[in-house]
């Protein structure tokens, strides 16, 4: 994968980690989060898409460490 498909990959999986956080917002019945807790929530869900995209790529290819191209 090219840097510049990978930085789409992730620009993708963090569109989707603030998908994720609204659903959860609204499940929690939250109008009005902090500006703070709203973006340690949505790192934290990007960063669980981030490993399970990087899990799934050395899965895939058998490569760990580096990019798995």
């Amino acid at each position: 994968m090219s840097d510049k498909d990978q930085i789409e990959v992730y620009g993708l999986l963090l569109h989707e980690a603030v998908h994720v956080w609204q659903k959860v917002k609204k499940l929690m019945g939250e109008k009005e989060p902090s500006s703070e807790f709203e973006a340690y929530s949505i790192q934290a869900i990007a960063q669980d898409l981030f490993e399970m995209f990087e899990a799934s790529e050395v899965k895939k290819h058998g490569v760990e460490g580096e990019k798995a191209d």
